[in-house]
This record gives structure tokens, sequence and C-alpha cells, in this order.
């Protein structure tokens, strides 16, 4: 067994010649390597793998091919098809492993292209592409690739008959099987497994029957056919009948009984088991669980000899549906082991019993813990936020749903439908639904569901045909939802036409649900005798839904004999429903029939049945906040009611009268009235008000249905407040904008809307058409286009304007399919429509949808001309702007300045001065346009011809010119034009005044600050810039406090100047003071704790503005990742990461580069390798991120092969690209590549070489051992040599021991750097190897009188989110003692292994074992114990210091890696060491 610890010494770095004989396959280094790389690559970690890969002096196709297996086995499918392409000789398996793991990932069209690509195919390659079609469900595929086989095999015939097995073609199968005779048992398992899954146990047992040979398989599959089909007979039989049974053969029968709810039938049988297993056990106590007789299963489970996870998941389960979460919680608690369905029954038992907030306390603990989230668990969280409901953190699980990819499947994008539709966002419920790529019954369900609760029943009827025109079949629920819609709307004969057509239409017939919702919908619209005799004639007993529907609907219209009968029905059926009782009260209560009021109260005593209190509830900055009706507890309390009665006065004034008649009291009218003030939905809605930002809307859930009274009060108070208020009771939803709402009042007085007392735009059907389309336009510029929708929908008649205000609302509004679909339902289009839609499509950049609606257009104008030419140039397809152009038959001077401006924005000034040559008669915009263009690349000249030739000019065109000069340095002819300018405003002062800020002459901008006639708040910016600029905060601020108007930019100067100068805590006061932010104030607060260290802070501040409510955007995201990068917090990036994705700012450079740093930073080269193939266009900082990024993790090789893509793709290497180049040669010891790069730099990219690539080639000589070269170079340097290029010197004398060389390095270094301690520790570590403890003591006396202090080294590693920092000998940390006794038993175990303390680095001069102590407690061995014992096993252990590691602690550390078996990843100032089996990657060349 060799070890894995010489993988990395330095006979790897040996250069062998170029000219060496093809190995042989024996080789025992290349069996070595090649076995390193297969366990590196089984352990996920390919940059370990690929490190030793590239360090092989030689290679056969056996090395390729471990790398090409692993690359497939970790899905680096880019990777490992580049590397095949690079293969020098491939053989057979090459091809087939890399075909096999193209399809294993499910990328078929790569695997078939590879395929018919292959020279030569076995039959291996034939199974592989079969099998692929086969598992992907490809069925036809499949049978192509077989009948195309030359020769087959068993795999081949096998795998065709599962294929048709698994997806029901049963009747293919069986052609199949008949084709040959000669099949093996397995096949005749498979066929009649088949058959029972489908329930078709007479073909199943007719071809058991024929089966020449039966194993135990074959018996169970057909004993627990029987048993799922509940024909326990036959099960029993064929039980009694089999000749060997083993533990599935008794495990079915134990099921089919559990099945059947025979539980002490189940019981006998699973007692009689001659051995029983966990599945058996797990078995019997799902059968107790499922019919909650907890008490037995809790039995069972204690004495199963022992549990697995699943019996542990299934008890936890029960406990849950029985209702007793307590329980259930205990056992979680208990549990030795948890998987995701664990916390998902956990958090789905929390959310089943109400306990909402618990639940999603387990949801972030569960995420805490590591767990990673799958379908079943986010379907929990999701269910959890839409019942309680919880929409910002339903958003936050929407994200990570986003970045894990089951965003578009059905489970989770169901879940995601009915979180959005139960959170009253119908609208991102519909973009959801959109995405989803195979959507299910269930789907659309949902989303009609939600539309006819929300109260949109015309749109869920809409869905409904687009799910008939899906060829989708409805089934129960679908229609239940269409009764509803037809209901919560008021479509009375639409909905009588479907429930009468149900049988004939969908072959569904109705059952007591559907009753219910015709009653209810004829009961609302006020037919109660209709209603009544839809019930007598119900084939089957009306239940207490029904009746209790015609009980509400009695109350609504007042009848009070049929609400009594109906009442009286419901109490026979449920006596404990205090629904019905409370109904029927306040029937009595608005007749004024008060006895019979306090006899229905009296009953309920009597029966025990209490009215259940109402309650409401609001989300605000994720935290529920729950109100009863006159609430004393809340802490805002005094708030909210004194916020209330200044509400109820503007009310009054806008004409709000009580609803007394529904207080069921029989008191006087102020003690009504007083009653219904402070009822618990006015709470909630007041709260939010106060507490919700303005422009986002106030979402307010009740467990009741809102009274009428409360209705009223939040139409008046949303009209008074301007706010969007969406209300969801325990029947439906209303959203409050303007005064009206999204019901139009039809849910509490039938038939016709109820009078609003609120002056509001839309009341009784009016026929002034134009009042209904002013009001959908107020909805659409607010953003409600449900509430419009409404509005429109309400209609008597529209005219084209309706349509068109419509139309051109959800296209501002970014509702391209509504609006599409509500154009293409026009009766009639005029050319006004067409215009409406195009102009649409162009402003929200979809030029495709423009294009072909301008090419179906009956008719154009010039406005539909321009507007297809103005969206080509707006978004800089210029030559498709000018083809329209050229077409156009008849141009305006927007059609000419339009062109114009297109060639000037994308730079192509030469065609855009030959079209302003070609006509005379331009506007003076069009000069100014031209003027400007040529300013803004800096074509001076070019300017001012023009400008002097301008027959007419404007203060713009003075200001264009001023600007111009200004901007490039040329303040004599800025202020010459300045001078001469016929008129100064405000922007031409600004103008000189940025042009002297601009290059550095504050004293004199101030000087035309002060001259200034008018000034605005761009002047007071610029000149505050200025002093922001140069650092003169003291001025700064004086000019801030004298300002006499401040806009949020004046805010974000000095928040950025304080923070910028190390005044981070005045940037706070200042920020906190701000009367308005946007993302570049917490973009510059952010970034200003980032720069100043304080890195918690800045990611707190990133979480409150999520919690404000502020989209992140690019800045933010980009500051928010520095953070997480510099303080290497992982976990925290990926839950940036997660939001990034959401966002859809991934694949740009900005936060993508951004993206890139975080994860190099954290140590996570895959991720970032990832990231990096996802962004579109790679600019050079993406590049120099990745080469920068590899480099500093030591692989070298992997740098420059990216290096030299970087050239293949057409990107100038620039010099920083040069700087990460030198520097992977540097850290990988590729020293002649790195000298040939460095005197290529000039000759081959045209790239200087500065003083920073000077030092990298002085450390790539000097770590080499070439001192004598290192110094050389410096002597012929053309400039003098910087304090890091002696430093680098200094370091490498240190490392190979030239005292000499090293004194002189560090004598130039402290004259240049003083106080540079990291030099003084550098040469004293020098003086400590040689023994030189005089000199070690001289240079201790220098530092204390140049008054330099060593840096302080710590260490620090992130755990759960939390970072835990460590210095050495630490002893104030919580686990001190833990740590230390973990690191004595450690140290035993590393000096069994053969490890040896390197106490010459020990800077003091004393014994030897107290060297060693001084050692072991180094902050970096602190930090890895602390990770080794809070991290669970199989995630890597992430270490950063900020200093370099020292010699000890890294040898060290390869130990304990080898030792706990755990991948360790350490950085410091200089590196990342990834250490693994005794192996650092850097090859100890550190």
């Amino acid at each position: 067994m060799y070890n894995l610890r010489q993988l990395h010494s330095s006979y790897f770095l040996v250069e062998r010649p170029t000219n060496y004989s093809k190995p042989e396959l024996k080789d025992p280094h290349i069996v070595k390597c090649t076995k390193a790389i297969s366990i590196h690559m089984r352990n996920g970690h390919c940059d370990l793998a690929l490190h030793i890969f590239n360090a092989m002096p030689l290679r056969n196709s056996v090395s390729y091919n471990a790398m090409l297996s692993g690359y497939l086995r970790n899905a680096k499918f880019s990777l490992a098809r580049n590397l095949f392409d690079r293969m020098p000789h491939k053989d057979l398996f090459s091809w087939n492993l890399m075909l096999t793991g193209c399809l294993r990932n499910h990328r078929f069209l790569d695997a078939r292209m590879l395929f018919d690509s292959m020279p030569k195919k076995d039959i291996v390659s034939w199974n592989a592409m079969l099998s692929g079609y086969v598992r992907s469900g490809h069925i036809n595929e499949a049978r192509e690739v077989f009948d195309k086989m030359p020769h087959k095999n068993s795999i081949s015939w096998n795998g065709l008959l599962a294929a048709y097995v698994r997806s029901g073609r049963l009747q293919e199968a069986l052609c199949l099987f008949k084709s040959k005779s000669d099949w093996e048992l397995i096949s005749w398992n498979c066929l009649i497994g088949g058959y029972v899954k489908r329930n078709m146990l007479g073909d199943a047992r007719q071809l058991f029957d024929q089966m020449p040979v039966r194993d135990l398989i074959s018996w169970n599959t057909m004993i627990s056919g029987y048993a799922q089909d509940g024909d326990l007979s036959q099960a029993r039989r064929l039980f009694e009948e089999s000749p060997v049974r083993d533990v599935f053969t008794w495990t079915a029968m134990v099921c089919a009984y559990v099945h059947d709810g025979m539980l002490d039938e189940a019981r006998r049988v699973f007692d009689e088991m001659p051995q029983k297993r966990e599945m058996s056990y797990n078995a019997m106590i799902l059968g107790y669980a499922q019919y909650k007789r907890m008490d037995m299963a809790r039995e069972l489970f204690e004495a199963t000899p022992f549990p697995n996870i699943v019996s542990w998941n299934v008890i936890i389960s029960g406990y849950c549906q029985k209702g007793d979460v307590a329980q259930a919680r205990n056992l979680f608690n208990r549990m030795p082991r948890r998987d995701s369905v664990s916390w998902a029954a956990i958090i789905a038992g929390y959310a089943q019993n109400s306990h909402y907030e618990e639940a999603m306390n387990m949801l972030v603990k569960m995420k805490r813990d590591g767990q990673s989230l799958n379908r079943c668990t986010f379907c929990c969280a999701l269910s959890t936020c839409a019942d309680i409901p919880a929409l910002e953190l339903g958003k936050q699980v929407h994200g990570q749903v986003v970045k894990t990819g089951y965003e578009n499947g059905c489970l989770v994008g169901n879940a995601l439908v009915g979180m959005y539709c139960k959170c009253g966002c119908i609208d991102e419920a519909y973009d959801v639904f959109q995405r989803i790529q195979h959507k299910d019954i269930v789907s659309w369900n949902t989303m009609l569901t939600g539309y006819a609760r929300h109260g949109f029943g015309r749109q869920a009827l809409t869905l409904f045909e687009s799910m008939i025109t899906a060829a989708v079949k409805p089934d129960e629920i679908t229609m239940v939802g269409v009764l509803s819609a037809c209901s919560h709307t008021g479509l009375t004969d639409r909905g009588t036409e479907y429930f009468h057509s149900m049988n004939k239409a969908y072959g569904i017939t109705p059952n007591s649900k559907h009753y219910t919702c015709m009653v209810d919908l004829l009961g609302r619209a006020g037919r109660l005798e209709e209603a009544e005799i839809l019930i007598k004639s119900m084939p089957f007993e009306a239940d207490a839904a029904t009746w209790g529907a015609l009980l509400g609907a009695s109350r609504i219209h007042g009848n009070m004999e049929l609400g009594e009968k109906a009442a009286e029905v419901v109490f026979k059926m449920e006596p404990s429903n205090s629904g019905t009782y409370v109904l029927l009260s306040k029937l009595y209560a608005v007749s004024g029939r008060w006895a019979d009021f306090c006899k229905m109260r009296l009953r309920m005593r009597e029966v025990g049945v209490q009215k259940i209190p109402g309650h409401s509830w609001v989300e605000v900055h994720n935290k529920i906040h729950t109100f009863t009706v006159g609430d004393c507890i809340h802490p805002e309390k005094d708030r909210i009611y004194a916020f209330l009665e200044e509400l109820d006065l503007k009310m009054k004034h806008e004409g709000y009268v009580s609803s007394t008649n529904l207080v069921l009291h029989d008191v006087g009218e102020e003690e009504k009235k007083h009653m219904l003030k402070y009822h618990s939905e006015k709470l909630a809605v007041a709260f939010g008000i106060l507490t919700i930002p303005a422009g986002r809307p106030i979402r307010v859930m009740k467990n009741l249905r809102v009274c009428e009274d409360c209705h009223n009060a939040i139409k008046h108070i949303s009209k008074i407040l301007r706010r969007f208020i969406i209300v969801r009771d325990s029947r439906r939803f209303h959203h409050f904008s303007e005064g009206i709402c999204s019901c139009g009042d039809y849910w509490s007085k039938g038939g016709s809307r109820s009078s609003v007392k609120v002056k509001v735009k839309v009341k009784e059907p009016d026929p002034d058409i134009v009042t209904w389309n002013k009001a959908i336009s107020i909805h659409m510029r607010n953003g409600h286009c449900d509430s419009a929708l409404r509005v429109f929908n309400s209609m008597p008649r529209r005219s084209s304007v309706s349509f068109n205000a419509m139309i051109s609302g959800y296209l501002r509004n970014g509702k391209f399919s509504f609006a599409r679909d509500l154009f293409d339902r026009m009766p009639e289009r005029d050319l006004f429509s067409w215009n409406v839609m195009l102009t649409g499509y162009v402003r929200n950049r979809r030029l495709g949808d423009a294009r072909n609606l301008f090419d179906l257009m009956p008719l154009k104008d010039v406005v539909s001309w321009n507007a297809m030419l103005s969206g080509y140039a707006q978004n800089g397809f210029v030559d498709e702007a000018r083809e329209v152009f050229n077409r156009m038959p008849y141009r305006n001077s927007i059609s000419w300045n339009g062109l114009l401006a297109a060639y000037v924005h994308n730079g192509r000034l030469l065609e855009a001065r030959h079209l302003f040559d070609s006509q005379s008669d331009w506007e003076l915009i069009s000069w100014n346009c031209l003027v400007g263009g040529y300013v803004k690349r800096n074509m001076l000249d070019d300017a001012r011809r023009l400008f002097d030739q301008m027959p007419v000019r404007d203060v713009i065109s003075w200001n264009t010119m001023i600007s111009g000069y200004a901007q490039v340095g040329d303040l004599s002819q800025a202020k010459k034009l300045f001078d001469e300018s016929p008129i100064q405003d405000v922007f031409t002062w600004t103008a000189m005044l940025s042009g002297y800020v601009q290059n550095g002459m504050v004293d004199e901008a101030r000087k035309y600050f002060d001259e200034m006639p008018v000034k605005n708040e761009i002047s007071y910016n610029a000149m505050l810039a200025g002093y922001v600029q140069y650092k003169k905060m003291d001025i700064a601020w004086k000019l801030f406090e004298a300002m006499p108007c401040r806009n949020i930019s004046s805010w974000n100067t000095m928040i950025t100047g304080y923070g910028q100068n190390g005044g981070i805590a005045q940037a706070r006061k200042l920020f906190d003071m701000m009367p308005q932010r946007d993302c570049v104030s917490w973009a510059a607060i952010i970034a200003g704790y980032a720069q100043n260290s304080h890195y918690e802070e800045a990611l707190n501040m990133f979480v409150e503005m999520k919690r404000d409510g502020e989209i992140s955007n690019r800045s933010t995201f980009s500051c928010a990742l520095s953070t997480c990068a510099d303080i290497a917090a992982l976990d925290l990036g990926k839950q940036v990461h997660g939001q990034v994705v959401k966002a859809g700012f991934e694949t740009g450079c900005f936060v993508g580069n951004a993206l890139l740093g975080m994860y190099f930073k954290c140590g996570s080269t895959d991720e970032a390798n990832d990231v990096f193939e996802g962004i579109e266009k790679k600019d050079v900082v993406s590049w120099n991120t990745m080469i920068a990024g590899y480099a500093r993790h030591g692989f070298g090789r992997q740098a420059l092969v990216l290096f030299e893509s970087m050239k293949k793709a057409g990107v100038k290497p620039d010099e920083i690209t040069m700087v990460g180049v030198l520097s992977a040669c540097s850290h990988s010891g590729l020293i002649d590549k790195g000298t040939e790069y460095f005197y290529s730099m000039t000759g081959d990219y045209n790239v200087t070489p500065t003083s920073k690539h000077y030092t990298c080639m002085v450390d790539l000589l000097g770590r080499a051992g070439r001192l004598e070269e290192a110094e050389n170079l410096m002597r012929n340097m053309p400039f003098e040599p910087g304090a890091a290029s002696w430093g680098a010197l200094l370091g490498a004398s240190r490392i190979h021991g030239n005292t000499e060389l090293g004194e002189k390095a560090a004598e130039m270094v402290f004259k240049m750097e003083p106080h540079n301690s990291g030099m003084y520790v550098l040469l004293s570590n020098l003086y400590a190897a040689s023994g030189r403890w005089v000199d070690v003591g001289k240079m201790r006396s220098k530092m204390k009188e140049v008054g330099v202090q060593k840096v302080t080294g710590y260490s620090w590693v992130e755990v759960q989110n939390k970072i835990h920092t460590f210095a050495v000998g630490d002893c104030f940390h919580p686990e001190k003692d833990r740590i230390y006794a973990f690191l004595e038993e450690l140290d035993l175990k590393m000096r069994r292994e053969g490890y040896v303390s390197s106490t010459k680095l020990v800077l003091h001069d004393v014994e030897e074992e107290e060297k060693e102590h001084m050692l072991k407690y180094h902050s970096e061995k602190l930090a890895v114990a602390f990770g080794i014992l809070t991290i669970s096993a199989g995630r890597p252990i992430r270490v950063m210091k900020n200093l370099r590691v020292c010699q000890d602690c890294h040898n060290a550390i390869k130990h304990i890696s080898k030792i706990v078996g755990r991948l360790i990843i350490l950085r410091d100032s200089h590196r990342f060491h990834h250490f693994n089996e005794g192996i650092c990657s850097c090859g100890d060349y550190w």
C-alpha cells in the first residue's frame, strides 16, 4: 500500500525529456498516481485530482480515463469533454466512458452526437445508448437503437422490455416477450410486476402460472398485488402455497391487512414471523400510526431492536397527524440521525397543527444544520408560508428553489403557485404557473382555485378553457373551482350551465361539494327558492355544508323562515358547529328579534359550544403580528389606537357610517360603534400602514370571515391613504384600492352590488363610460392590475378606449401574456390599439414580439414605423433600425432624429455624420445630439467644428462643449467658452465647477460655486462630491449642513465619503437620519462597513435591507458578496447567491465576477468554475478573477490552460492578467514557463512589465532557489525596486537560509517601509533558524525603537453562519476546554504517525519542550480543531488566517487531515492550502 503523502513531493517537479517513450501500463508511478486521482474524484475533490494529473510526468489512457470518469461523476461536463478532446489516444473504453457519463447525467443530445461520431462501437456502446433512452422515457428512440444493433445480448432485450413495462406500454412489452422464448427469470418477473402495478391481476396471474421457474420475487410480487387490490383471500392462498417465504413475503401480508384496516390480523401475522427486519416493524408501526393508535405504535417502536431512520420518521409523522406535536418534537430531538424526510415531517406537523412560527423556525434550523432541502421539505416550507401566510419568508424559500432547479417541476412548482395564491400574490402565482414545464391536473386546479378565491372569476374561466384546449381532463376538484369562481363573481347563468353539463361534457358526476357550490351560487344571487329545490332534488342526502350555504344566503337576503329551517338541519348534523349558531344569531339580530337571539346564546351554552375567537395577523419584517378584537397586549397598541381614532374622523368626513346592525348586543348605538371600532382586522390594517413602507401592499389575514363594517371601513382607508390592502378571510380574498374592493361587494349582498357611501370612481353601473375608463387607468398607474380588471369586468358596456386602457396598463406592468390575450379578444381593433400593443412591446424590449405584431398590422401610420425604429435604435440594433428607416413610406423629424441618435449612442459617428450631411433642415436637437456624441468620445476637434457651424445655439449646445473641455482637463478652453456663452444657467456653472473638481482644483471650484447666481441640488452635490473625493470631510459636512434642500444623492455622497475615510460611525448616523433611502444608500453603508473591516455589520445591513423591502441591485449584491469573501462566510455567500439567481443577475459580468471572487476566497473553486461557465459575456475581469483564483489555490496549470482559452476567446490580456499568470507559475514552481511569459509580455500582449510583474518574477526565481538570478533581475529593473520586490527576495532568502542576502534585502525594505512589521518578523525567522539569537534580540530592540508592533495572528472559521475567531493560546472561547482536550488527543496520534514539531521557527531561545508547547496552540490549529468538532462529517472545514500559515501548523494540519479523514481548506494572507489524506495541494512548495 503506497503512501499518499508522497504524491506531492518534489519527485513530481522533476522535468523529464519530451522525447520519452510511451509509458507501459504497469509503470508503478503511473499506477500510484492514477489510484490517487480515483480516490480524490470519489471524494469529490476534482481540483486535487487535477493537481496530481498535471504533476504526472507520464500519463497513459488509464490516467485520462480516471480523470474523465471523475469529472463525469461530479457533473463537470465541460471539463470532461475538454479533457476527452485533448486525449492523445482514445481507446474504445474512453469513448464508452464519455458516452455513459453523458447519459447518466441526462445529456442525451451530447450523448447521441458522441455515439454517432464513434469510430467503432461494441455491445457496451449500443447498450449504453439504449439504456440512456430507456431511463429517460424515450422509448421510441430506444426501440430505434435496439433495431439497429448488429448483435444483442440479454442486457439489450431486458432493457427494452423494462422500458415498455415502466412506461405502461404493456401490449408492446408482451409482443416483445412473445418474440423470443429463452427469457431469463428476471424478465418474467419484470412483466408480471408491470401487470401488478397497473392492477391487471388476471394477466399477471396467467403469466405467473406459465412460468417455468419461480423465485421468491415472483411469489412476493403476486402476493403484494392481491394484497394491494384488497383480495386478501387470494393473497393468503398464495402465501400458504409459497414453497419458501422470506421477510418480504411476511411483510407483504402484514401490509395487506394494514391496508384494509385489519390491524389485529396484521399484528397476528407480524407476531408469527420467524424473522423480522426494520421494514417489518415499520410496516406495523405505520399501520398503528395510520389509524391513530399511537399507544400501540409507541410500544412497538420502543420494542424495535434497531429502529432505522424510517422508523423514527413514521412515529414522528403519526404523532403529528394525531395533533401531539410536542411528543413528535421530543422524538425528533432524540433522533440519532436525521434526513430531509425527518425535517419535512416535523415542519409539516407544526404547520398542520397551526404552530406556524415553530414551523418556520424549524425550516431555518434545518438550513443551519446543513441539511439540503429536497422537493418534500420545500413543499412543507411553502405550505407553511402559505398557511400563515408569510410572503417574505415564502419568497426566500422561492429563491432557494430557483437555485436548486426545482421551480419548473410540478411538485414544487404547484406548491409555489399555492403559496403565492394564498399570500395574495395572484400575478406571481401565474408567473410561476407559466414556467412549470409539464403542468399536471394539480397545477391547473391550484391556479384556477386561486383565481376563484381572489374573485377573478372570468380569469378562472379563461384558464379553464385553456386547460381544455391543452387536452388536460378536468376532475372533480376542477369543477369545484369553476363553480366557486362563478359563485364569487356572480356569474349565475354561467355556473348553472357548467353544473348541468359536468357529466355529459367531462364525465364527472356531481358530488356534495358541487351541489354546495350551486346552492351558494343561487343563494348569493337571491334565488333562494331554486336553491332549496336543488337541495331537495339531490340524489343523496344534503350534508351540513350544503345546508350551511343555504343558511348563509338566507342571512344575506333576510329570509328568516328559510334560515331557521336550514339551521335546524345543520344543528342535527353538526351540533357543535359554532359558525351555524353565529349565522342564525346575526339573522335574529338584524331583524331585531333579541329574545330569539338570547335563546340562541343559551342553546350554545347548553350544548357546550363556544364562538371561535376572531383574530387577524399581518407579516412585518418576517415576523407575524397577531391581533384580537380590542387588543391590549400588543407593544404598539397606543400608537395603533391613536392612528385608528385619527382615521375614524377622516372616514366619517368621507361619508363612512358604522354598520351597527351587525353588533350582536342589544345596546345603544354609540356603544355599538365603539365595539366595531377596534375589530382585529382594523387593528392589523392600521399596524400594517404604520410599519410597512409606502408603495408596498398591506396583507392582512383573518381566521373568520371579514365583517361587513370592517370591509366598508377598509375601503375608505384604502382611498384616504392611497394604500393597496389585501385581506384574506376564511373564504376568499379582498383587494382594496382607491375605495374599491375586488369583490365588488358581492360577498355580503347577493344579486346586486351594495351601495357604498364612499366617493369612489366606480360605484353603481355607470352609463358614463369615461368614468369607468378613468378608474381603470388609475388602478393600472398604481400597479393594481387585478383591481383594474375587476372594474373592466364590471362595466355594462366597453369601448375600444376601455380595451386600450387595459392593454396599456398590462404592458406598463409587464403583464405581456394578459395584454396579448385581451388584444386578441378585442371585438374591433383600431390603429390606436395596434400601436398601443406595439409600443408596449417595444418599451419592454420584447422586440421579437413587436416585429411579429408589426408585420401582422393591416395598416401602419408613421407612429407604427417610428415605434419599430425606436425599439431597434434604443436596444442597439442599429442595422435593423436602418432597414425600417429605409422602408418607411414617409418620414418625419422623429424618424430622422431616431436613426441619428441610434448611430451616435452606439459610437458609429462616421455613419451618423453621413446621415447628417444627407439633408440640411435638421432641428437644433439633432445638432446637439451629434455634438454630444463627439464630446462623449473625446473627439473635441470634430465637436468644435460642428459647434462653430451651428446656425443657432441654445444653452444645451454651450453646456455640452464646456463640459467636454472640462472633462479632458482643457480648462482654458472651457473658461473661454463659459465667458462667451450668451446665457449661463445652473448647468453651465455646474459644468465649470465639475471641471475644476475633476482636475483636483477644489478651491477654484469653490470660487465658482460661491459666485453662482442660482444653485440647485446638482450644484451642491457636485461641490460636495469634490470635497469627499479629496477627503476634505470637515468642509463637506459644513456644506452639507448649509444645503437648503438635500436630495437622496446628497445623503449618499456624504455616507460614501465617511465610509471611505474611516468615519463609519458618522456614516451610520447619517444613514439612520435619512428621510428616504434607495439601493445606492444601502450599497454605500454596506460597502463602508466592509471597507472598514466591520464585516458582520455589513452582512447585518444586507439582511436588514432585505427585511426593509428594498430590492437589491447589482451594487448591493456585489458589496454583500465582497463582504462574504473577505470573511470567507461561504454559507452566507451561498444564500446571497440564491437571491442573485432569483434576481436574474447571475449571468451578468458585474455580479458574476463578484460571485467568482467570493467562491475563490471561500475556497470553493468548483463552484467558482460553475459560475464562470454561466457568465454569458465574460469580460477581462472575469478571466482575471479566474486566473488569479486558480493561482492562489496553487492550481497553476489550470490557470495557464484558462489563460490560453482567454486568448482563443479573443480577450486581450492586461497588466492584471499577467500578474495572475506569473503568480500561477510562482505558486506551482513553473519557472521556465513563467520566465517565458515574462519576457514575451511586451512583444506578444503589448503589456509593459510593472513593479508587480517584477515582484512576481523575483518570487518565482527566489522560491526555486535561484537567488542570484533574482538579485540580478532586480538590478536590471528599468525603475527602482519597490518594498514588495525586496520583500519577495527576503522571503526567498529565509526559505533557502541565505542570511547575507536576506539582511541586504531587509535593510532596503526598512528604508522604504520602516513600519512594515512583516519584514522584521521574516528577518527574525532567518536569524532564529540560523541560531543567531543575539541578532534576534537586536531585531526585537530595533522594532521597539521604531515603534513597530508585530501584527497579532488570528484565525477564524464559519460554523452555522457564525464566525468564530481564535488567537494563539486562546482562553476566551466558550469551547476552549473541549478544543484543548481534542488537540492533546490529536497530538498523540500525530506523533505516532511521525509528526515532529518545527521548533526552529520559534523566535525564543528556550528549551525544545517549551518551544513545542508554544507551537501546539497556534490559532490555525485551534480553528481547525473547533471545525472538526462542530462541522458535520463529509463537509469541508474552511479556516482563514490573517498572516501566513507557519511551517509547523502546515505540517500538523497535513497529519490531522489524514488522521480524521477530513478535507481542510486553509486560506492565509498569501494563498490557499487544500489538505486531504495527509497531502497539501501546494505540494509543500509554499
